[in-house]
């Protein structure tokens, strides 16, 4: 490459060694200024909990589970009601039952004590202190707020978004509510999710998702603690 091509490479982000090999620049990324989390499974570890609440209205409505098929639910789930959806499908056929047996499976999950922080909760005193937080998590309004305050990390956030503002991710609009809560751009926040669900919609919403599982400690929340971790 000579002249006007040498200057497009040096723009591009290319260097060009003496020896005509192409090496691409390791550019820094965008400074973030602002956070937005999942709950479950990023902040709270709430695997068990779940399971243990999921048995417990299977048993109450006479429907036999086992560990494979709540495991099923769970991972397939984005919400109580499509979580109690997965499990009983017959429910489907009545919107009410179905709200019903999901408002039982939440309140059992929030009552039975089983939720705990995750590795990353840990850290909000510190990352609270240099970003803006917020929350955007498929969970009831009651149900998150009274999880967050039984932990006492409530007052870590500027905004939680939750099924009483916007349709359960994977649609974006309650991620980008978030974002407008927290008044910053895109390009310098940063989305943290677990599930399938939390990818698309960070991706829809244009705002750069990090994926993590709280549920198995530091070595799943590798990818964000090596970037926001002491």
């Amino acid at each position: 490459m000579h002249g006007n091509a040498s200057a497009l490479a040096e723009h591009r982000g290319l260097l060009l060694p003496s020896r005509g090999i192409i090496a691409c620049r390791r550019l820094p990324l965008p400074r973030t200024d602002a956070i937005i989390f999942d709950m479950d499974g990023v902040l709270v570890s709430s695997k068990k909990a779940a399971a243990s609440a999921l048995f417990l209205v299977a048993r109450q409505e006479g429907v036999k589970v086992d560990a494979g098929r709540i495991g099923n639910a769970l991972e397939k789930g984005n919400s109580a009601a499509s979580i109690v959806a997965c499990l009983m499908p017959h429910l489907c056929m009545n919107p009410g039952e179905l709200d019903r047996v999901a408002r039982a499976y939440t309140n059992a999950s929030v009552e039975n004590g089983m939720i705990e922080k995750t590795v990353i909760a840990h850290q909000l005193p510190r990352l609270a202190g240099k970003y803006r937080l917020a929350i955007a998590t498929n969970r009831t309004e009651g149900a998150a707020l009274g999880i967050l305050d039984r932990l006492g990390i409530a007052d870590f956030f500027m905004s939680v978004v939750t099924l009483a503002d916007a349709p359960p991710k994977p649609n974006p609009h309650m991620v980008l509510l978030a974002l407008l809560a927290l008044g910053t751009t895109t390009a310098a926040t940063v989305f943290v999710g677990d599930k399938p669900s939390d990818r698309k919609a960070g991706n829809a919403a244009g705002i750069r998702t990090i994926m993590v599982d709280g549920n198995e400690g530091a070595e799943g929340c590798r990818a964000f603690l090596r970037e926001f971790g002491n």
